[in-house]
């Protein structure tokens, strides 16, 4: 039979030596373990860096194009704008805004009850004329018809009108006036506008100024973008004070 305390003292040994080097060894390994949890933290942060640079870069992108995008937006309105002004800087806006104010309140309702007027806004092709002295309040009339037409106007409708001045001489031209129709039948469909942009590519710069083109010209632009419309309504006041050219 062995010793057992010879056994007993050489697994105390192994115990004292494992002892010894989990002692010597471990604070290696807790600096070890320390060190991997510090990578891991540092590796984790360079990615989630590397994520936010990513995404700041495309921050810097979208932003970047957006501006682009708006730049050249706002370029394309100034040519348009340009494009507007030359065929509408004679309007009726002033016109429009006077008579509006002249008007009281009620005044003219009878005349949205007239069956005329409804067969005329309800019928294509169909023309209806206000005749009166001088004074009798043709144009406050005129104004109020705008307002109703406007209202009553659909998406794949038209509408434009023009107030004839005799105190303004450009406003008895009918180069001035057929413009003045095209520019705002142009702000109401981008494929209207289009085609007055190409119709000013063809006359600019060699013609400054509508006033010098042949009506016929304006007449045929204004049949294309109608032809974009189901519907067009048309309201001029005082083509009886322009003479009989420009009432033709």
């Amino acid at each position: 039979m062995g010793d057992p305390f010879g056994i007993s003292v050489n697994i105390g040994g192994l115990v004292q030596l494992a002892d010894l080097v989990v002692n010597k060894i471990w604070p290696f390994l807790k600096e070890m373990k320390n060190q991997r949890s510090e990578i891991s933290k540092l590796s984790s942060e360079s990615i989630a860096s590397q994520i936010n640079l990513k995404a700041d870069v495309k921050a810097v992108k979208e932003e970047l194009f957006r501006r682009k995008e708006l730049e050249a937006r706002i370029e394309l309105d100034e040519k348009r704008k340009k494009v507007l002004d030359f065929f509408g800087r004679v309007g009726p806006k002033e016109n429009h805004a006077m008579s509006l104010k002249l008007r009281h309140e009620g005044t003219g309702l009878w005349l949205l009850k007239e069956s005329r007027f409804n067969g005329w806004l309800q019928n294509c092709d169909s023309h209806i004329w206000f005749y009166g002295i001088p004074g009798a309040g043709k144009t406050i009339l005129a104004s109020l018809l705008i307002e109703k037409v406007f209202q009553l106007c659909k998406p794949s409708e038209a509408v434009a009108f023009f107030y004839c001045d005799y105190k303004d001489t450009a406003k008895q031209d009918p180069c001035y006036i057929l413009a003045s129709i095209a520019s705002q039948i142009a702000i109401q469909h981008e494929k209207a506008c289009e085609i007055l942009e190409e119709e000013h590519k063809k006359i600019h710069p060699g013609t400054t100024d509508v006033k010098h083109l042949k009506p016929e010209i304006l007449v045929s632009l204004l049949k294309k973008q109608f032809g974009l419309f189901d519907f067009t309504t048309l309201i001029i006041d005082g083509l009886d004070e322009c003479g009989d050219n420009t009432a033709n």
